[in-house]
């Protein structure tokens, strides 16, 4: 077979030959992994996903460390690979640090731009949209794209690399607690950051911010066996 070529009829493009083999793979294993469809605590098998893709385990191996150094997967030598799961303590002390920081983002944003504004709209209509229809990975993704452009608003990037640990994990979080048929406060809650930006306050924008994560934080607490 093409190595070219994916095994099994895997959606998406062909993955391409070396040097770029090992991040592609690492591409498609975290976007699987950040968007729920392989769920945390799921073991990933090198040599299972290396014929998936029609690729030597080597690069599959190479692309697992990747995924391990974010924080994403776990690894006991020589016995398995799995998706992290992010235990009840750990989402107790991410969630609140990745509200403030979201809070300080929107607080100290100069003069949100009305292209900033059209994006958060964007992508919380994508997000009601998707809840509409009941497709939780694309709520979930729509949803990260409306968070990440509130950090963006801040213009700093010191902000952004010192949030970058916390929102990867937290969007292994995300699975759990943006469900369609739970989320629509979540849209609300968007909405009122988006008009309290429109006006200039951002305080309240803040205070709304720190509104969206608190119910957030209170699915994933009912959620819990």
């Amino acid at each position: 077979m093409d190595t070219n070529e994916l095994i099994g009829g895997v959606a998406g493009e062909p993955l391409v030959e070396a040097p770029s083999l090992r991040s592609q793979i690492y591409e498609r294993l975290r976007e699987e992994i950040v968007s729920g469809r392989v769920a945390p605590g799921a073991r990933i098998s090198p040599a299972e996903t290396a014929r998936r893709f029609g690729v030597s385990p080597m690069p599959v191996r190479d692309a697992l460390a990747l995924l391990e150094r974010d924080g994403l997967v776990e690894t006991a030598a020589r016995r398995w690979t799995r998706v992290v799961e992010l235990s009840p303590e750990l989402v107790e002390e991410l969630v609140p640090l990745v509200s403030l920081l979201e809070q300080y983002a929107v607080s100290s944003a100069p003069n949100v731009s009305e292209a900033a504004l059209a994006r958060l709209r964007a992508a919380n209509a994508a997000f009601a949209a998707a809840i509409e229809e009941g497709d939780a990975i694309a709520s979930i993704e729509a949803d990260t794209n409306f968070h990440d452009t509130l950090v963006e608003l801040a213009a700093n990037r010191s902000l952004e690399r010192a949030l970058t640990d916390a929102r990867t994990r937290i969007r292994l979080l995300r699975p759990q607690v943006v469900r369609p048929e739970e989320s629509l406060q979540s849209v609300a809650d968007h909405d009122q950051i988006i008009e309290c930006l429109e006006r200039d306050d951002q305080r309240g924008a803040a205070r709304a911010v720190e509104k969206n994560w608190r119910h957030g934080l209170a699915r994933f607490r009912a959620g819990r066996p």
